[in-house]
């Protein structure tokens, strides 16, 4: 082992993860270090088996082939009670051979159809990540004219395996503050849309709204990373958006009306594709900005209320409640607070606001949410 080579590959693990988008330099290194001929990183959500990677020194068409057909019968990856693991997943570097014996392998459709026909004969395969059912991992393969990795190969990638996990968690972060900056982030906390940006089956961004609206029972929640309505038929519609907006050369997106329980208004829910490259770490991976519309909610956003007009946390709370048509007296039930703290604050609010009256408050405020140039 030459070991001036595994600190230099070590030093440009950490090069790589201030920069995710050189990883396919790193996957390339490793492999060449332990003496494979190719290698891929991929992410795979456990359940649907779908998902994204990348690959070098194979066909590019070997992921997409792979995620459309063959992750579904890859041998390598069925783990018993495999809800039960993941959900305390640990990173770990694996062998072919701990999964199948080689010649039980070579007998599988897996090996015969796709590992063998792009030239894969011997797999390592290093963990790095799980986020909910999604799992990533680094797989490293030789081709049937080497010895297939053993034991000497494991513990070299033992040596790097802490380097890449930590890498690829700074990667992620390096990528996701790319992606979404803290000022975008907060500035989507104020919207009176839900927001969400989906991919890969991950949630990669949610407002508080969003949180909220997926919170309520009887309506609209994440399931393994999909959107999923309490109305089947809802949810097949959703479903059939999502893959519009995610998938194909022509990504388009749509908007369709999700039921809610208790005689709640529908849900608008509009999707729109986003460029893959900002908001993931697989350069390949599609993305969706999706915004939920709850009609029954007044869109007055708490910077307009705050900002705008100078109420306090406390009255820009009371100046909702009674938009939304609470009395006074209700309103004070619901804060927990004296019927005479709310009258106080309300006042606080006419000397603010210029208005006189509760009714003449509720038409401003109201009249307000619906300008399309509102202040906020």
């Amino acid at each position: 082992m030459d070991e001036a080579a595994v600190e230099s590959l070590i030093e440009r693990i950490y090069d790589m993860a201030l920069d995710p988008s050189l990883w396919p330099e790193l996957v390339a290194g490793l492999a060449a270090m332990l003496g494979g001929h190719a290698g891929s990183i991929e992410q795979e959500h456990v359940e649907s088996q779908r998902g994204v990677g990348l690959t070098i020194g194979l066909d590019p068409s070997t992921v997409p082939q792979y995620f459309e057909y063959y992750a579904e019968r890859n041998v390598l990856r069925r783990v018993r009670n495999f809800s039960e693991r993941i959900r305390s997943f640990t990173p770990i570097i694996t062998l072919d051979q701990d999964a199948l014996a080689k010649d039980s392998l070579m007998r599988t459709e897996f090996y015969a159809d796709f590992l063998k026909p792009v030239g894969i004969h011997s797999v390592l395969t290093v963990g790095l990540w799980s986020e909910g059912p999604s799992v990533t991992a680094m797989s490293i393969f030789r081709p049937l004219n080497r010895p297939s990795f053993d034991e000497s190969a494991r513990a070299l990638a033992a040596r790097l395996h802490p380097h890449l996990v930590r890498a690829f968690r700074i990667g992620r972060k390096v990528a996701a503050s790319g992606a979404m900056q803290a000022g975008m982030s907060a500035a989507l906390d104020q919207s009176p849309l839900g927001v969400l940006i989906l991919g890969g089956g991950v949630v990669h961004f949610a407002n508080a709204q969003a949180l909220g609206l997926l919170a309520e029972p009887g309506g609209l929640n994440l399931c393994g990373g999909a959107l999923v309505a309490a109305d089947v038929a809802d949810t097949e519609r959703l479903r059939a958006m999502m893959a519009r907006a995610q998938a194909g050369p022509g990504r388009a997106g749509g908007a369709v009306s999700v039921r809610r329980a208790g005689g709640k208004a529908p849900l608008s829910v509009v999707a729109t594709p986003l460029g893959a490259e900002r908001f993931s770490f697989f350069p390949a991976e599609p993305c969706v900005l999706v915004c939920l519309t709850d009609p029954e909610v007044s869109a007055i956003p708490d910077a307009y209320l705050r900002e705008g007009i100078g109420l306090t946390a406390a009255e820009a709370r009371i100046a909702r409640m009674l938009v939304e048509g609470r009395s006074l007296r209700g309103a004070a039930e619901d804060l927990d607070v004296s019927y005479s703290t709310v009258r106080n604050h309300l006042q606080h609010i006419f000397e603010k606001t210029g208005a006189t009256r509760q009714a003449e408050l509720v038409a401003l405020l109201a009249r307000t949410a619906k300008q399309p140039n509102a202040p906020y």
